[in-house]
């Protein structure tokens, strides 16, 4: 039902890097279990120089149904759940799962009195469910067993996290490519129609309107650098090329082009026609065009709107 769709993804995106860790925007950063986001009062959670997400640890563990333990003498962190046993030594690389060592990146910490430790390998190991959704820098916790609405579609295993209708999405929900969500938006009997964003590397590429699983209708497209590309209609889109009007901008995001453009295979051509724009979005040039450029009948204005030239 979706392939068509991750194809347009596909081709919008080509449209279109002992000591104290270092902290990454800490009070940004967000820790969400089972839908509900925690709360952080004192220490905040950070991301480390090994670009591991570290988080106090008490809070998030009970949260999950945890009991945490410190053992002063021996600077562990003794995390219990159930029959499953988790110890982080501070300034340790290696932890134990019910006495079985394992390897994990980074190394849990103090920071401002609080042992913060990579939520990841803990979480995991009570039996959790762990993903980061880049666009809202948020990690998300899920304590329950795999989402049924995970299916397969190729070799990629996608998820499905939002409203339903008669077991069928319908309403408000997200798609996700592994950990990482690739569509937030509106479902219509179980198809991408309505508002959306497309996301790519945790980005978001296009935001608009969307029809059979498929951006279609007023929209704005967004370069790699997070810029504005194109504002407009899509007017045509077969999963693969697309057709639309509207204006496209320069890497300032100043508005350069105004008129038809047609997207092949990751190509972007212009109509035989459109105008070219002052920086401050005046016309420049309304005529024919090559390649995008001033090409055969056209008239040239000055940015109060008089005419310079016309052939």
């Amino acid at each position: 039902m979706f392939k068509k769709f991750f194809i347009s993804v596909i081709m919008l995106t080509i449209c279109l890097a002992v000591a104290l860790p270092t902290v990454t925007q800490a009070a940004d950063i967000k820790v969400v279990i089972d839908s509900k986001a925690l709360v952080f009062t004192d220490q905040k959670p950070f991301i480390d120089s090994n670009s591991r997400t570290m988080v106090p640890v008490r809070a998030p563990m009970e949260a999950i149904g945890c009991t945490v333990d410190w053992d002063a003498d021996k600077r562990q962190a003794i995390i219990t759940k159930g029959d499953t046993t988790a110890v982080f030594t501070i300034n340790s690389k290696t932890y134990t799962v019910n006495g079985q060592n394992k390897t994990m990146d980074t190394q849990a910490v103090i920071v401002n009195s609080r042992t913060a430790f990579p939520i990841r390998f803990a979480a995991e190991a009570m039996g959790a469910t762990v993903g980061w959704d880049a666009a809202t820098y948020s990690v998300i916790i899920t304590t329950g067993p795999a989402s049924t609405d995970e299916f397969i579609m190729g070799d990629k295993k996608l998820r499905y996290e939002g409203e339903k209708k008669d077991d069928v999405f319908h309403g408000k929900g997200s798609l996700y490519l592994g950990t990482e969500k690739i569509y937030e938006g509106e479902f219509v009997k179980g198809l991408i129609e309505g508002q959306g964003k497309l996301y790519a590397d945790g980005q978001v590429k296009y935001e608009g309107m969307f029809k059979d699983n498929q951006a279609l209708g007023k929209g704005i497209l967004y370069s790699k650098a997070g810029k504005k590309m194109f504002d407009g209609t899509i007017t045509e889109n077969d999963g693969e090329n697309y057709k639309g009007n509207g204006l496209l901008f320069n890497d300032q995001e100043e508005p350069a082009y105004l008129g038809d453009i047609i997207v092949k295979n990751g190509v972007l051509e212009f109509a035989d026609t459109g105008k070219i724009l002052y920086p401050t979005g005046e016309v420049l040039y309304d005529g024919e065009l090559k390649d995008g450029m001033p090409a055969g009948n056209g008239t040239y204005y000055d940015p109060e709107g008089k005419v310079l030239m016309s052939n």
